[in-house]
């Protein structure tokens, strides 16, 4: 550890820098509460160990449930504790180091230029640095920052500054390595990470939509984990610990270019309110990304609920603004509720485009006991979307031995006209209609009849059809 790179990089002053100093102020002046639990940890020491003129331990902390535990952000988590005490009663310094933008390269963190602070004391590097005596330790609160190495110097010996920074030890966190960044793409922001994005602009309880991230580890396969609270800056910041509440809510595997475009299921039952989306994994510590803002869990704004009863053939329809969804079961065993939601939050399409403006997506449940396959038929404006329109179901695969192995959207259309298109479905949520954007799949609809149940253009005969997709390469 001792022999790490060594190197300093400025970062720009930002508000949240800024919050960052105020946070590591205050946590050092923040006593540790009972309910906190400290358990040692050992420094690599660099010889002589210990010294004869100081003394320096190390722990972690783990913050209770009450607030007073906490020393970073707003939620519980956890932070380390250096104890530097002298042994020969002259006042000495010391200073921290840490490989907070690449693994392994130590940062100099008590030196002015590292953060770009201003002239004068007061910026975030004189957090990093003190004088401790025998009758007055140093005794520092430091985030518990997950895969990183924190480098304890001494800078002063009681005769003066020394000439060079003198190794102490070294403490390398639990964890997978986070980096701290500066985004100089987005108005050089302090960043950790890589932040990740979720789509759909309405999130609501039951809704499928996508999380994004690049500059991942390709092959890792990394867990989704839908957390009330802070973002991920603070989340890191404070030991990578979820916050009470979090709940796991899918996986993905990072491709070979190191992206991430994974699905997720906010839970039905989940409270309004403000959420991150926190991608890793809880038993090692590992999160490699986070969305940098939350957002807010909401009813959505455009859904249906229709009683379903029982018996054979039952049909029930959802009106939702200019479209409507209905559906037959072949037999409804136990009464219940079938809801429906429309919104612009879903699943990314792949293989097709959507021609309604806005893009809907139908997301369909019911609490009616009932078998299947169910016909599900959308009905919407054939001006606004004419043509030759399929019914797409957002669905598990499965491999040879029936084990789920992801999901993808599939075509089920079964039969269509102007303004309607059916299919059938076996599982529920969410649908949408959709147009081939293979030029193939388009010519394949002319086929079998299906030449007469375009709307615009109007085709004379099936050969009409096929020369008509055949163009739009």
């Amino acid at each position: 550890m001792s022999g790490s790179a060594l190197r300093t990089r400025p970062l720009r002053r930002t508000a949240l820098g800024a919050a960052l100093v105020a946070a590591l102020l205050a946590a050092g002046s923040t006593p540790v509460a009972t309910a906190a639990v400290s358990q040692p940890v050992d420094i690599d020491f660099v010889t002589p160990d210990p010294s004869d003129e100081y003394g320096i331990t190390l722990k972690r902390v783990v913050g209770g449930a009450n607030e007073e535990d906490w020393p970073f952000g707003n939620q519980p988590g956890s932070y380390l504790e250096v104890k530097i005490t002298t042994l020969n009663a002259l006042p000495q310094e010391f200073g921290l180091g840490a490989d907070l933008h690449e693994q392994g390269a130590t940062e100099y963190l008590w030196l002015p230029e590292t953060w770009n602070d201003p002239p004068g004391d007061g910026g975030l590097s004189s957090v990093f640095r003190a004088f401790a005596t025998e009758a007055e330790p140093l005794v520092q609160k430091i985030p518990d920052w997950p895969g990183a190495t924190f480098a304890f110097y001494r800078l002063d010996d009681g005769s003066g500054p020394l000439p060079e920074p003198e190794l102490i030890g070294t403490y390398t966190t639990t964890g997978g390595f986070v980096p701290l960044a500066v985004d100089m793409q987005n108005g050089e922001e302090l960043n950790v990470g890589r932040i990740a994005t979720v789509s759909g602009a309405e999130i609501f309880p039951g809704a499928t939509a996508t999380v994004t991230a690049s500059g991942l580890t390709p092959g890792d396969q990394l867990g989704l984990w839908l957390a009330p609270g802070y973002d991920y800056f603070w989340f890191i910041l404070s030991g990578a610990a979820l916050p009470p509440g979090s709940v796991p809510v899918g996986s993905g595997v990072v491709d070979a270019s190191g992206n991430l475009s994974a699905p997720f299921v906010v839970p039905t039952d989940t409270d309004y309110g403000p959420y991150q989306l926190m991608v890793g994994d809880p038993a090692t510590r590992d999160w490699p990304a986070g969305t940098a803002r939350s957002f807010e869990v909401l009813p959505p704004e455009e859904s249906g609920t229709v009683p379903t009863p029982t018996g054979s053939g039952v049909a029930v329809d959802v009106p939702l603004g200019p479209t409507s969804v209905g559906l037959t079961f072949p037999s409804v065993t136990g009464v219940g509720d079938t809801t429906v939601v429309s919104s612009a939050t879903g699943p990314t399409v792949s293989g097709f485009t959507i021609p309604l403006d806005p893009q809907l997506y139908f997301h369909i449940d019911t609490t009616a006991d009932h078998t299947t396959p169910v016909e599900v038929c959308i009905s919407y404006d054939a001006a606004e979307a004419p043509g030759m329109i399929d019914l797409y179901h957002y669905t598990v695969v499965r491999d040879s031995n029936g084990v789920p192995i992801g999901s993808q959207w599939q075509n089920i259309t079964t039969t269509r006209e102007p303004g309607v298109v059916c299919g059938l479905t076996d599982s529920f949520s969410p649908f949408t209609l959709g147009v081939p954007a293979d030029p193939k799949a388009k010519k394949a609809q002319c086929l079998n009849g299906g030449w007469q149940l375009n709307a615009s253009p109007v085709f004379k005969n099936e050969g009409a059809c096929v020369r008509y997709f055949a163009k739009q390469r």
